[in-house]
């Protein structure tokens, strides 16, 4: 949404991510103005909270959303790929909020973040200055698109066993 604030998928995604209690009925709302404006979801976020269309609450959390968003779009233009990514981690404070839930799969997140992190730094020290935001999502997009044309049936999926409950699969091997 930095990069691509028209992209629809990915603001739903981060909209209440770590929870700002913009809830389902907000972003259907949204979505609706979106649809009857001819917008993006973003602008349609940005005229809702300027023509106030919600409750003082809600434009306020939407204001601090967009606020955020602003934020973190200059600071990616400024900052090397590797303090940004600090940067968008402690102003969203998304790791502190993981910490406070307190589960599982909040410490299997943190610990993805983690090798984010690592990979963020790898890529840094190979691509120099070209180690930007930008350069660093598109080749994440291209490794992500090679490791999506693998046939899945020959393939074998590694997880915890917390995480492989309720998931159907043929065989599970417990080791």
């Amino acid at each position: 949404v930095i990069l691509k604030p028209k992209d629809e998928v990915a603001f739903t995604r981060i909209v209440n991510v770590p929870t700002r209690g913009i809830g389902k009925t907000t972003l259907e709302r949204l979505d609706e103005l979106a649809f009857q404006m001819g917008v993006s979801l973003i602008e349609a976020t940005s005229t809702a909270v300027d023509q106030r269309e919600f409750n003082a609450g809600t434009v306020s959390k939407l204001r601090g959303f967009l606020d955020l968003l602003q934020r973190l779009r200059e600071t990616a233009r400024t900052m090397s790929l590797q303090d940004f990514y600090h940067f968008l981690i402690d102003e969203t404070k998304y790791i502190q909020r993981l910490k406070e839930e307190d589960s599982v799969e909040a410490d299997s997140r943190i610990d993805n973040l983690q090798e984010l992190s690592n990979s963020i730094s790898r890529f840094s020290e190979e691509r120099g200055e070209e180690g930007n935001l930008h350069t660093f999502l598109e080749e994440v997009s291209l490794m992500t698109d090679a490791d999506e044309k693998a046939d899945p049936s020959s393939l074998v999926t590694l997880m915890t066993l917390h995480v492989s409950k309720g998931l159907e699969f043929p065989v599970v091997f417990l080791v």
